[in-house]
Formats: structure tokens, C-alpha cells, sequence
């Protein structure tokens, strides 16, 4: 293996990051993934920033995390510095009784954010521009090995095609390591491979988009979907001029 630095991926919510993690996790003999680490201390801990529970201190206690720090979170980190560590989203926010996610909040989209952090990363000289990797989950999704196969090479891990396979295994591995948060992974956990899905990304306008919201969630959510959608879609196309070109499927 080429690299033996940390690997930090974020992202925003409901983006296929878990199926993106669950290709390294078959990497275990040499990689560790921390899941999703900031979360406990984001939305429970004393130094919270979510205001989804803010007030909900029954629900805080109830997590087990009410008292979990970043810096308890970075000391984890730590333990395992000596090999890859993939460190996921902060947050999502699917509206799922199951996660007890049961509204939409404009400010958990995520675009704002990953483009400050990645210019303050550049900016600051934290890591330079070409360290920075940047990958499309439509593109990961149209064409997986030649996505992950490009990642790979830019961030250092020799690819393997088996990485696009899991056994049963993994799947165990994903399910402890995901059990956290209840209900968000289920599609994740329950694939066994990551393969080009088998309908075109799906095209549409803004006026068949706001239908098929107001259907689903009524007009009033519709409406903060859309505003959220033009709050963030700048922030979107900014980070995707950056993005790694991945090459069209041919089969």
C-alpha cells in the first residue's frame, strides 16, 4: 500500500457514502473506518451544534452520548492513526420515524458547509489542492469500478475488484459498525455489491420535481425543499467543478 496517511471523507447527507465506505471496509486486513465518529457529540453531546435535540434532554440521555465530547471522539481517532481512517458524514436527515429524523431541517443539507471546509483546507495550507479528491455520487453510481478505481489512485490504496463484493462477512462487520444509527444504512447493509445502477440518472424540471414533492410531503415542505434546493445548488456546481472525470460505462 502506497499511503499510510489518515483519508478524512466528507460529505453531505443522503449522498451513498455508506456504500462508498462499504467498499473499503472489505480492506479491513490494512484499513480501519471509523463511521461516522463526529455524530455523537454534533447532535448529543454537551458541545452539540445540532439544534435537533437541543432541548430534548431525555432523548440526549437516552442515546448514550449526552456526555461525548470531540475531543473523546478524536481520542478514538487516534488509537487507530497508524492506518487509514475513513471518518463519514456528521449528519443526515431522511424523514424516517425509524431514526426519530421526523422533519426536514434546510440547515442539515451540507453544501455550505463542505465548500467552506474545502476552501479553508486550501487556504490554509492544510493540504494542497491536488490532495484534495472530489468524487460525484452519480458517477460512482453510472460507472463503480472505474470510480473507486480512481480514487484509489489518487488517494494511494491499491484497487482491488473484490472491493465491489461483499460477503456475508462484511455484511456482519457493516451492521455493528453502522448499528448506531438505526434505520439510516438499511439499503447499505443489506447489498451485497456495489454495481452500475440499471436506470439513467433521472431527468427532470423544477415544475415535475415541486409535483412529485407536493405529492409526497404536502405543499408547504415542498416549498422549503425548493427554497433549500436554490439556497445550495451554487455551492453544488462549485464543488463539482472539482470533481474527478470518470469515464462513461460502455456496456
Amino acid at each position: 500500500m502506497a499511503s499510510v496517511k489518515p483519508i478524512f471523507t466528507a460529505t453531505h447527507p443522503r449522498a451513498c457514502s455508506t456504500a462508498f465506505e462499504r467498499v473499503f471496509m472489505t480492506r479491513r486486513d490494512s484499513l480501519e473506518c471509523v463511521h461516522e465518529p463526529f455524530g455523537e457529540p454534533f447532535y448529543y453531546g454537551p458541545e452539540r451544534m445540532s439544534e435537533r435535540w437541543m432541548n430534548d434532554n431525555e432523548y440526549r440521555l437516552k442515546s448514550g452520548y449526552a456526555n461525548t465530547t470531540y475531543k473523546d471522539v478524536l481520542d478514538t481517532i487516534l488509537k487507530v492513526a497508524d492506518e487509514h481512517t475513513f471518518l463519514l458524514p456528521l449528519h443526515r436527515s431522511p424523514l424516517d420515524s425509524i431514526t426519530n429524523f421526523d422533519h426536514f431541517l434546510p440547515n442539515e443539507a451540507g453544501y455550505d458547509e463542505l465548500r467552506r471546509l474545502f476552501d479553508y483546507l486550501i487556504s490554509e495550507g492544510v493540504v494542497d489542492r491536488d490532495s484534495l479528491v472530489v468524487l460525484d455520487a452519480d458517477d460512482m453510481l453510472d460507472n463503480p469500478e472505474a470510480a473507486i478505481r480512481a480514487y484509489c489512485e489518487k488517494v494511494g490504496i491499491d484497487f482491488r475488484s473484490d472491493m465491489l463484493n461483499w460477503s456475508q462477512d462484511d455484511a456482519t462487520h457493516a451492521s455493528e459498525a453502522f448499528e448506531k444509527w438505526n434505520g439510516f444504512h438499511n439499503d447499505a447493509i443489506k447489498s451485497s455489491s456495489l454495481r452500475p445502477r440499471s436506470h439513467a440518472q433521472k431527468s427532470c424540471t423544477s415544475e415535475s420535481e415541486d409535483e412529485e414533492w407536493k405529492q409526497k410531503y404536502g405543499e408547504d415542505a415542498q416549498r422549503v425543499i425548493r427554497k433549500t434546493v436554490e439556497d445550495n445548488i451554487a455551492d453544488y456546481e462549485y464543488l463539482k467543478q472539482f470533481a474527478l472525470k470518470i469515464p462513461a460505462r460502455t456496456n
